[in-house]
């Protein structure tokens, strides 16, 4: 699914258009982009610094066509030109993917975008936050975004070094969730007649300072998926509240995929054929390359989550998660979805793919650190949630992190325990009250319903990308600018590549909207300061 020398020569023409081009630019004028293929080898060696028999390649951001010391021109009309280029990438690389690889683009750039300036921590003394950077320590939590094959060095890195003598990689990886998000809402809004409204609504700042040296690593600071506290990262480290980390999580979770090869999270999809599979490719939603509402309006709410099944006893270290239990005929069946075939871009040929929530993901509705189980005998038992935190001596700066506690007993020998369900019909879970307004106010399928929660989305996502530069409060309450003083805003809105023909790609949905109208011809942006 590559690109061809056909993208490169229109992203090399719109260099020229700026006077950008130069003998600097080798790949430019020689190649393709690399969609979804492997990293050019100028990019994976010399300049990254990797240690070759390692599958992880993430180190500060060094760029080609500058020398050392230089920084990039940061010009607005410039800028410009690399969002043109960004979108026009994504555009093309939309037109010709599956739905599978959809996925896969929104699920990885999405999340590169939020984990860059989630390893923020307004409590310590370093400068970590958004630079270009990701952690790359076991366990940090950027598995699956940090390796050779990730979105980062198969497309971005190559994209960003044709352009990196005007832009930071901490604001490209911005722009290009942005673009992603956009393309991925405007097809979301013509299958399902919903109003497009992010490009009005997300902010593109720039100015960001990239990590220099050679360490990404720091102590992990993300969101870890066995809590269920959003106050430990989203209010204590970013700044921000427990209501943007509700939007922040169904939005990083509405698209993408879990890889039990990466972090340990996919469901065990039985079939008739293969009655003890492996686990499977995870997914929180049905159309997990749409950007929208369904992570509550299609699955937090509605599915029949049942605490699931690596062990019901697990012991400290395991992986718990929910998984999305129907009945066939009378039988429970984990719910998949069947991959057809090998060009799916989602999992082998004819394998299936099932629905599984993590415990930071349910407990956003349900309070399920006090649900009870039914034994045999009449008496409950407290439900098993990872509620143990402790303080993890390894780290630079020790964070909370849960560990097992012990699981649902029999309380009497031979007596059996009522399974806990949240949500769906056999929902026998209480509601979280602190979040329920908020996501009941997400949870229908209704344009109203979708435009709620991409205004909250883009709210909190305008701030968290600019952590450190006034997005959060600090500690005293104030607009935390440790990292640099408020950054500009790009006016993005003549900046735009036309859309991918979803007329022509998808045919004509029922209800669905017409196509969206190309985006006018570019011209040079200006720089507002908010």
């Amino acid at each position: 699914m590559g690109h061809g020398v056909a993208l490169a020569l229109v992203i090399f023409a719109l260099r020229a258009a700026s006077s950008l081009v130069s003998a600097r630019c080798p790949y430019a004028a020689s190649g393709g982009i690399g969609a979804l293929g492997a990293a050019p080898a100028r990019f994976s060696g010399r300049r990254l610094q990797q240690d070759p028999n390692s599958p992880v390649v993430m180190a500060p951001p060094v760029c080609e066509l500058l020398n050392e010391g230089e920084l990039p021109s940061n010009d607005p009309g410039r800028l410009c030109d690399v969002f043109q280029a960004i979108y026009l990438t994504l555009s093309e690389m939309w037109a010709g993917a599956t739905n599978g690889e959809k996925a896969g683009i929104m699920g990885q750039s999405v999340r590169i975008s939020f984990h860059d300036p989630a390893e923020f921590d307004r409590a310590s003394n370093d400068n970590r936050g958004p630079d270009g950077c990701l952690c790359t320590s076991p366990g940090c939590g950027s598995e699956g975004l940090i390796e050779a094959d990730s979105l980062i060095f198969t497309d971005q890195e190559p994209l960003w070094q044709l352009w990196c003598d005007v832009v930071g990689r901490a604001d490209f990886w911005n722009m290009y969730a942005r673009a992603a998000m956009e393309i991925s809402e405007a097809e979301s809004a013509y299958r399902l007649g919903y109003t497009r409204v992010l490009p009005e609504l997300l902010e593109t700042r720039y100015g960001r300072k990239d990590a220099t040296g050679f360490d990404c690593d720091v102590s992990r600071r993300l969101p870890d998926a066995m809590c269920a506290d959003s106050k430990l990262n989203f209010v204590d480290a970013l700044g921000l509240t427990a209501a943007d980390g509700v939007a922040l999580i169904g939005g990083g979770h509405t698209v993408g995929n879990t890889n039990p090869s990466v972090s340990g999270f996919g469901p065990v999809v039985p079939t008739e054929s293969d009655p003890n599979p492996p686990q499977s490719t995870g997914q929180w939603v049905e159309g997990n390359w749409l950007f929208n509402n369904e992570f509550f309006s299609g699955s937090l709410l509605q599915g029949n989550w049942h605490m699931d099944g690596v062990s019901d006893n697990p012991e400290p270290g395991a992986t718990q998660q929910w998984v999305e239990i129907i009945t066939i005929d009378g039988s429970p069946e984990t719910r998949g979805v069947a991959v057809p075939n090998c060009e799916s871009g989602q999992g082998p040929c004819g394998s299936l793919k099932g629905f599984n929530l993590l415990n930071a993901d349910l407990a956003l509705a349900f309070d399920v650190y006090n649900q009870q189980t039914n034994g045999g005998d009449g008496t409950t038992t407290p439900v098993f949630i990872w509620q143990n935190r402790t303080d993890n001596p390894t780290n630079i700066f020790p964070q909370p992190t849960c560990e097992a506690t012990t699981g649902p007993e029999n309380s009497s020998p031979g007596a059996q325990d009522t399974p806990v369900i949240c949500g769906g019909e056999e929902n026998t879970c209480s509601r979280n009250m602190q979040f329920k307004e908020q996501i009941d106010s997400y949870a229908n399928a209704t344009d109203a319903s979708n435009m709620r929660f991409l205004n909250d989305f883009a709210s909190a996502w305008n701030r968290v990308v600019v952590v450190g530069y006034g997005g959060g409060l600090g500690l005293d309450g104030k607009l935390d600018t440790r990292l640099g003083a408020v950054l500009p805003i790009l006016d993005v809105s003549q900046c735009r590549a036309p859309l991918p023909d979803f007329e022509a790609i998808i045919g004509t949905p029922g209800g669905g909207a017409p196509a969206p109208a190309p985006a006018p011809a570019p011209e040079p942006a200006a720089a507002t300061q908010p």
